[in-house]
């Protein structure tokens, strides 16, 4: 769903449709956000990691990495942009 900046109608919406890939992204990145929202609240509140968890914590940021990367290394800026704004 988006709007546009010509706000003519308080209840108007455009529904476009969008490329598989980028609902996989968006699922990516959303099931992403509760765990970094997560991991920024433990290290704000100074808690420390158990071991157990140091472990999942690499892989999931590995993984997170990865996927804002592409196959040279460069970084997929609408995947980032898409990151920023899920926050």
């Amino acid at each position: 769903v988006t709007c546009c900046s010509d706000r003519r109608y308080d209840d108007a919406y455009t529904i476009k449709k969008v490329a598989p890939a980028q609902v996989a992204d968006f699922n990516f990145v959303a099931g992403m956000v509760p765990f970094l929202q997560e991991l920024i609240a433990m290290r704000r509140n100074g808690s420390a990691v158990a071991c157990k968890d140091s472990y999942k914590i690499c892989q999931a940021l590995s993984e997170l990495r990865s996927f804002m990367l592409d196959g040279a290394g460069e970084p997929r800026k609408a995947r980032q942009k898409l990151l920023r704004n899920l926050r």
